[in-house]
This record gives C-alpha cells, structure tokens and sequence, in this order.
C-alpha cells in the first residue's frame, strides 16, 4: 500500500480538479480515497467529486463515476477496486483525476484528498 496526499487542504469556492493527471504506481489495482471537510459555508454550500480519466483519443477527460453530494464537515471515504463491496468504480484508470463541483450562494469549502493505492 502506499499512502500519498492528492490535493492539499486548499479553501475552493468554484469547481475544479487535481491537475493534468496522476499516474499510478506500480502494480496497483485500485485505491481507497479520503475526501476530509474540515469547512464549510455560504448559503446551501455543496460539492460533488467525480473520477475521471483522460481518453487520448479525444483529448477529452472522461467522467467515470461521482461521489454523493458533500454538504458538511467530515471525512467521506471512496474506494475504486475490483470486485470491492460497494465501490465507487471497478478499475482505477493509468490516468485519472479527481474533479469537483462547488454549488450553492457564496459557497467556501476547505477539503484535502488523500490517497492509499492498493495492490
């Protein structure tokens, strides 16, 4: 297993993503993803974070699966493995990312993401 931090606790009051991708180490067959709120405000404040992998043969990132809608302060565990109890998705892609979407009036949400690959 190794343990990594994804997105540093950062304040966002749009949406966004982690970046242009991260790749996997290696032999790694899924991952278990910590998504910790430790604030959050405006008027019905909420984000919803997707998995998403870059298909090269339309350039274009590809929304895989979307966690529940977040609304609080808290920790929200998802896990991306074969064959898991209720998982997020199947298959953790070579490339990917983690994308949110901020709603609500004002909204300002403090979250990280941490990562432990699994083999």
């Amino acid at each position: 297993m190794v343990n990594s931090i994804l997105f540093p606790s950062t304040t966002v009051t749009t949406s966004g993503n982690t970046g242009a991708g991260t790749s996997l180490p290696a032999n790694t067959r899924g991952a278990i993803f910590n998504v910790n709120v430790s604030a959050i405000s405006g008027t019905t404040p909420a984000m919803v974070l997707s998995l998403q992998w870059f298909d090269p043969a339309s350039q274009n990132w590809i929304t895989l699966a979307s966690m529940s809608s977040i609304n609080a302060t808290g920790g929200t565990l998802a896990i991306v493995y074969p064959g898991a109890s209720n998982p997020l998705y199947n298959v953790l892609p070579s490339n990917y990312r983690i994308a949110w979407a901020v709603t609500g009036t004002y909204p300002s949400i403090t979250f990280s993401i941490g990562v432990n690959y699994l083999n």
